[in-house]
């Protein structure tokens, strides 16, 4: 919570709209979903400005499927993050098989699948919707 709660302080989830503080802050399905893509690429070693970027601009369709890939540019610090739609996974595997004949491959490569990672926002929402019945409303 600590780490989520700097990022939104530093604007880096500019998509969160920040409340009163000690407030408990309850994100909706996209948001969430966001934040996980954006915890994802910042694990992957994306700078946190360029993944909060890229987590933001991905379209409402874009954020439930496909694979986001995490390639280093041939210039020193520098990546590309690209989404591959569920039907371009053959795309991204050529490339990779491209790579592993290349002397110019990237020595990292990661790639995330977004279905999967709804998946996972989707069973936390499930359970922690879960926990609050019979709960009263905060007011």
């Amino acid at each position: 919570m600590n780490t989520l709660n700097a990022w939104i302080s530093r604007g880096m989830i500019s998509w969160v709209t920040v409340g009163a503080s000690g407030k408990r802050r309850d994100f909706d399905f996209d948001s969430a979903l966001r934040i996980a893509i954006f915890a994802e690429l910042v694990r992957h070693l994306a700078p946190p400005e360029y993944a909060a970027q890229a987590a933001k601009s991905l379209s409402e369709t874009r954020i439930h499927a496909g694979w986001l890939s995490i390639i280093p540019a041939q210039v020193e610090g520098r990546i590309t993050i690209a989404h591959f739609s569920p039907v371009e996974t053959k795309e991204l595997i050529q490339l990779i098989q491209l790579w592993e004949d290349s002397h110019e491959a990237p020595s990292f490569f990661a790639a995330i699948n977004l279905g999967k990672l709804a998946a996972r926002v989707r069973a936390a929402e499930a359970e922690w919707l879960e926990s609050r019945e019979g709960k009263q409303p905060d007011g």
